[in-house]
């Protein structure tokens, strides 16, 4: 769905956690990712990974300051969580040296 609606041509890359994605973008071996919230807040707070937008139909009282997918001009995503033991689970956006926010 984020591939179509944002018109970016981008590769799911399954990692086996939050952590573990985490890593791969702050050693720029993949570009973004997504993942869940309280897996990624405080790297986004220590400005090691930087949010472009929460799949929420509202933005997140935790970071007011991070728009939605819709706010970006893309789909909501169903809130619909994957299976229990599945290995989707891809991150945030690794902060560059022209970012203002």
């Amino acid at each position: 769905m984020l591939k179509a609606d944002a018109g970016v041509d981008i590769l799911h890359v399954p990692f086996r956690g939050g952590a573990d994605t985490a890593n791969q973008i702050m050693g720029g071996r993949i570009d973004l990712g997504v993942n869940n919230l309280p897996s990624a807040i405080a790297l986004i707070r220590g400005g090691q990974l930087r949010a472009l937008a929460v799949t929420s139909p509202e933005r997140s009282e935790a970071l007011p300051e991070v728009p939605t997918i819709a706010d970006r001009g893309c789909r909501a995503w169903p809130a619909m969580p994957p299976p229990p033991g599945s290995a989707c689970r891809c991150r945030g956006a690794r902060p560059s040296p022209s970012s203002t926010g």
